[in-house]
């Protein structure tokens, strides 16, 4: 959970990492420049850090339009709730009146979801954009309850009663909260819901286990990977669910596509430890360790295609996490924190990236869009489409690309399969064959 250091037995998603690694911070400054990458220049990062901040703060989730997270503001000294639009500036407290702290840990953009301390309770809650807005969760008869996750209509979270962590769900009331902790787990918790799938970890047997629920206690599905002695699921988009399970003495960044044997291990070979935080399905974030230095990073769905994100130019940042993660047709957002030892102090941070497009073929009709929007065929990224008059991209019976469909193509293909050329192998398979001659044909005839 954010802003907290916690034991390993309190299942959290989130440490406080500036105190954890404090006194390697000096020796780990000179390590985290040499990460830098040259596909840092795709990048954009944005120092969110309101004015009046004056110890940390930190970014915990994005819609791409509004970034939710906390800064200590002045004398306060403690984690305050807030949102932005994007810019230090644009930076709205949500601390609700009377509390004494909270944390913003999700939004849909309209709604967010946190916790509040009020009257010495910490008390799950959601906001709709001012402090004003702030709506308890906490459920009867609880000591403690937080809200990690919301869809707008469904919040997500725990409540601890009597002790005992008991994973559930809200929708919008206190009064609606619904208890998941699955048959035969002595503590649980949820930390991200799609509204139809929660992701979190219920403590069965004595071991803390990843695992999926369907709204009912009785849906749990154990994610727990073979070999494993400690999981927990952080995140998930419905098909893909990321986290991280201790494998050996390591803990392992992963991601599960709905069962145990689903895992794959992200953590890469040189990592002393890594966890993932968000999934937009496409993409993970979070953070891995390397020697003395902690590092904000995004996967692609395996261990090789971890990339560390880039820092603010000015300053020494040693340590550094990835939260959150959306995307739109055009551009890539990651909200998160890192640690500038000139001044001492955590800062929220928002990483934006151009998604790179290409040409879409369905059929023979041509669209620009980014490879997971597309749905017909995809080139390759920067492909484009053509003009009108002389279709190539997606029209493969344009054979000799010049001056749109005519009867040459059919001329210039006949002369290239009766040749055996590559380029009369029309259907990519088994090389040339009469099959070309049949599928070019049929090409051709329907048009372009």
């Amino acid at each position: 959970m954010p802003m907290r250091t916690l034991s390993r037995s309190f299942p959290s998603p989130r440490v406080n990492l500036t105190s954890c690694f404090r006194p390697a911070i000096l020796i780990a400054a000179a390590a985290a420049m040499s990460l830098a990458t040259a596909a840092h220049a795709q990048w954009m990062v944005t120092n969110l850090n309101p004015a009046g901040a004056t110890t940390t703060s930190e970014a915990f989730a994005t819609t791409g339009t509004q970034q939710a997270g906390i800064a200590r503001i002045l004398t306060a000294g403690v984690p305050q709730a807030g949102i932005w639009g994007g810019t230090a500036a644009s930076f709205i407290n949500l601390n609700p009146a009377g509390a004494s702290s909270s944390e913003a840990f999700a939004t849909t953009g309209t709604q967010q979801a946190g916790i509040a301390t009020i009257g010495g309770v910490i008390r799950a809650g959601i906001w709709s954009g001012t402090a004003a807005s702030w709506v308890s969760l906490h459920p009867a008869g609880a000591t403690e309850s937080y809200a990690f996750g919301t869809t707008g209509a469904q919040q997500a979270g725990f409540g601890i009663f009597g002790g005992q962590w008991r994973a559930g769900i809200w929708r919008g009331t206190a009064e609606s909260w619904s208890n998941l902790n699955p048959a035969g787990s002595t503590a649980s918790a949820i930390y991200a819901t799609t509204g139809t799938q929660q992701a979190g970890v219920a403590q069965i047997n004595g071991v803390y286990q990843a695992g999926i629920w369907s709204g009912t206690p009785g849906s749990f599905v154990s994610l727990h990977p073979a070999g494993a002695s400690y999981s927990i699921a952080k995140a998930t988009t419905g098909t893909q669910q990321a986290g991280f399970a201790d494998i050996g003495v390591v803990q392992s960044a992963g991601i599960w596509s709905g069962t145990a044997a689903s895992w794959v291990n992200l953590n890469p070979a040189e990592s002393i430890g890594s966890d993932v935080l968000a999934t937009n399905g496409t993409h993970q974030v979070g953070y891995a360790s390397f020697p003395s230095v902690q590092s904000a990073v995004i996967w692609s769905g395996t261990a090789g295609s971890l990339e560390v994100l880039p820092m603010p130019q000015t300053g020494s940042w040693p340590i550094s996490t990835a939260y959150g993660i959306w995307s739109d047709a055009t551009t890539l957002y990651i909200a998160g924190f890192g640690f500038n030892v000139s001044i001492n102090r955590g800062v929220a941070l928002l990483w934006t990236r151009p998604i790179p497009t290409g040409a879409c073929c369905t059929g023979t009709t041509c669209a620009v869009l980014a490879q997971a929007a597309c749905t017909g065929t995809f080139p390759g990224r920067g492909t484009a489409c053509d003009f009108p008059s002389n279709p190539v991209t997606c029209c493969k019976a344009n054979f000799n690309q010049f001056s749109g469909l005519t009867v040459q193509d059919v001329f210039d293909f006949l002369a290239a399969w009766f040749s055996n050329a590559a380029t009369a192998d029309f259907n990519g398979t088994n090389g040339v064959t009469l099959q070309d001659l049949f599928d070019f044909l049929e090409a051709w005839f329907a048009g372009c």
